[in-house]
């Protein structure tokens, strides 16, 4: 599981294409949208869930979806 780092001020997504908004059952986090109906939600508690619709290799896909934030160390696994 990926999470944003606590020292990260969450403002900080907005530099990388995130939203702040309510999005339905996610409540309020941050949303960016990719392709395919694809998104990444961020939430307060600094939970990343991605939302993907068909991935074959999950693992692949997560790190290319985030390796902006990796590449800026916001984020962790734990």
């Amino acid at each position: 599981m990926w999470k944003i780092k606590d020292d990260v001020d969450l403002k900080e997504l907005e530099k990388y294409g995130y939203r702040f908004g309510s999005w339905g059952l996610m409540g309020k986090c941050y949303l960016k949208e990719l392709e395919y109906m694809d998104a990444i939600y961020i939430t307060e508690d600094r939970n990343i869930i991605f939302d993907f619709e068909d991935v074959i290799d999950m693992e692949a896909c997560i790190n290319k979806t985030i390796s902006d934030l990796i590449k800026a160390d916001l984020v962790e696994k734990v």
